[in-house]
């Protein structure tokens, strides 16, 4: 138990279950004259059972001989099943020798079934993207800048 706050303990589960994922891919990826590549990818990866914080409000939790309210117990149990669906899409363009940008985006569907939840079943669309632009100055030298996006 981490108890360095008594109010937000934290705790292991030696009774954990393995995660068993599958994963199912089909992927395109294309490279043009001038350097450019393309990559596609279709996904579907499914784990069940699937692990998962979870989390038990106590107004009134005891810890040896001391007694703390408004206690809230993290731990992890394998509660779910998970399943996304989605594409993949990544390019990379060599604008000149020194400089190059690369863009990411992922869109999903995401099936989530957990038993100790209300609602047991969530469905939701996720995005998740990133722009990084790179220079190299030197070949010891480079500097990189990049932003990312996450909507799940």
């Amino acid at each position: 138990m981490n108890l360095s706050d008594p109010h937000n303990i934290t705790t292991g589960n030696p009774n954990l279950q393995p995660e068993i994922g599958h994963m199912y891919e089909l992927t395109y990826s294309k490279t043009f004259e001038k350097g450019t590549n393309i990559n596609v990818v279709f996904y579907r990866q499914k784990n069940s059972p699937d692990i998962k914080p979870y989390i038990t409000y106590y107004p009134v939790y005891k810890i040896g001989d001391s007694l703390y309210n408004d206690v809230t117990i993290t731990t992890r149990a394998t509660i779910a099943e998970e399943v996304r669906s989605g594409v993949n899409i990544s390019i990379s363009v060599p604008v000149n020798k020194k400089f190059t940008m690369r863009s990411n985006i992922q869109i999903f569907n995401r099936h989530l079934k957990n038993i100790y939840d209300t609602p047991a079943v969530i469905n939701g669309l996720g995005i998740r993207a990133n722009m990084n632009a790179a220079y190299q100055f030197t070949k010891a030298v480079a500097a990189e800048i990049f932003g990312n996006y996450n909507r799940e």
